[in-house]
């Protein structure tokens, strides 16, 4: 093999990985309601998806800190699919950071009890000091293959997917952002 081969080999790898993930992420979209439902502890799954993604915020420089509410009533969900929600903010917290030119580069995770009349509502919420998000494509962010993200770093369907795993367990996804100043994705599930 030539040098410039092996280049090429690890381009077919790397298109391979991100074709796989894709057809994962279309699968987990249209199998929503398939997955099975238990009581699980919020913070729990927090934990459970900063473990996934420590490493590579670790590796961008970036400070995380977490605020937990000690009083989060378990609700009833499907773990995994809550930690691929969060993995996914925290994804795309760290890339807001990524060439960003602060002191102080921050992901904050927050999770509490939200009371609106007689509704509790269980939220998550991860803010980022990163770059924000322009009002205009803010209206486009859940759309399916939508990405402001070279080619080669995401699919388009991170929020999406996410979105549908919301709606799945009876909750949404709210978004504020400022440009130039970061974002806060909140997850936001039924208590009750």
């Amino acid at each position: 093999l030539k040098p410039e081969d092996g280049e090429l080999l690890g381009d077919i790898v790397n298109c391979g990985l991100r074709c796989k993930r894709i057809v994962q992420n279309l699968l987990t979209f249209s199998r929503q309601d398939q997955f099975p439902v238990t009581d699980v502890d919020l913070n729990t799954e927090v934990e459970g998806a900063i473990g996934l993604m420590k490493f590579q915020i670790d590796q961008s420089r970036i400070e995380l800190v977490k605020h937990l509410a000690a009083d989060l009533p378990r609700i009833a969900a499907n773990g995994q699919q809550l930690q691929q929600v969060l993995a996914n903010f925290l994804v795309n917290a760290r890339d807001a950071l990524t060439g960003v030119e602060r002191r102080r580069k921050l992901i904050e995770i927050t999770t509490a009890l939200r009371l609106e009349g007689e509704q509790r509502w269980a939220v998550v919420s991860v803010h980022d000091n990163g770059i924000g998000i322009p009002a205009a494509n803010l209206q486009k962010i859940f759309t399916p293959f939508c990405t402001s993200k070279e080619g080669s770093k995401g699919t388009g369907l991170g929020l999406s997917v996410s979105l549908g795993i919301a709606q799945s367990h009876h909750g949404t996804i709210e978004v504020e952002s400022q440009p130039g100043r970061g974002s806060t994705f909140n997850l936001v599930l039924p208590a009750d």
